[in-house]
């Protein structure tokens, strides 16, 4: 019978490894970030889609609806007033012989993301919040966090179970919050005005100053983009 030889890492290299699993568990956190604002939004968005929508357009109305409600959170943020918003949901037009979208099902559909947008903020850091803007963004992804991280020599002093065991559980929480949160009647609103007021009020409380100016914008675009008369896609 042949004896398998057991092997052990020593301290050193135990904390070495850990330290690099640590570099690349804080490089993607910037992603992770980004897919539980998506998440967020996900959530609230399937509670509005019909069934007979579902099975052709679910995946690009919830892409669609996360990729506008971004537009909002990057305008109310940094007081842009010249930014146009569009429907990225499916078609509303008729091409090619298909089907269109109905126009009537982008208001629900739109303020269930607006829902879903005040719940990741509630729950989120101002920290988190921020780096969802257009401009820290970039910094995280070009020459920032993941660059550094992930290629970086490790120092051998991080605490790999700590980091990855605190994310692993932040995220857990705030993915159950997320789905009760859209269980929840209350938290959606009735009109596109409703909606961008609740995610403005979730921002202040937050501690970012929001101009009446761009909230007004911000109603005055979103309630063209659901408009079933004209829309410019």
């Amino acid at each position: 019978k042949q004896e398998v030889e057991e092997k052990y890492v020593t301290k050193e290299e135990h904390a070495a490894l850990t330290a690099r699993l640590n570099n690349i568990t804080t490089a993607f956190h910037p992603a992770t970030q980004y897919a539980l604002f998506e998440t967020a939004i996900y959530e609230f968005v399937d509670k509005k889609i019909l069934d007979e929508h579902r099975e052709a357009h679910a995946s690009r109305i919830k892409g669609g609806v996360a990729a506008l409600c971004r537009q909002v959170l990057v305008m109310l943020l940094s007081g842009e007033t010249d930014t146009k918003l569009a429907w990225q949901g499916p078609s509303t037009r008729h091409k090619n012989g298909k089907k269109a979208f109905p126009k009537d099902q982008k208001r629900p559909l739109v303020l269930g993301g607006l829902a879903g947008l005040a719940v990741y903020i509630k729950h989120e850091s101002q920290a988190a919040v921020k780096d969802l803007e257009h401009s820290k963004r970039n910094e995280l992804a070009h020459n920032g966090p993941f660059l550094q991280s992930i290629y970086q020599s490790p120092d051998g002093t991080a605490h790999f179970e700590q980091e990855f065991v605190g994310q692993k559980e932040s995220v857990k929480r705030l993915r159950m919050a997320f789905k009760d949160e859209a269980e929840k009647e209350d938290n959606f609103r009735e009109s596109i005005e409703e909606g961008v007021s609740l995610v403005v009020a979730v921002l202040k409380e937050k501690s970012f100053p929001i101009e009446t100016e761009t909230k007004e914008k911000v109603v005055k675009e979103l309630n063209t983009v659901v408009s079933s008369i004209a829309i410019m896609e």
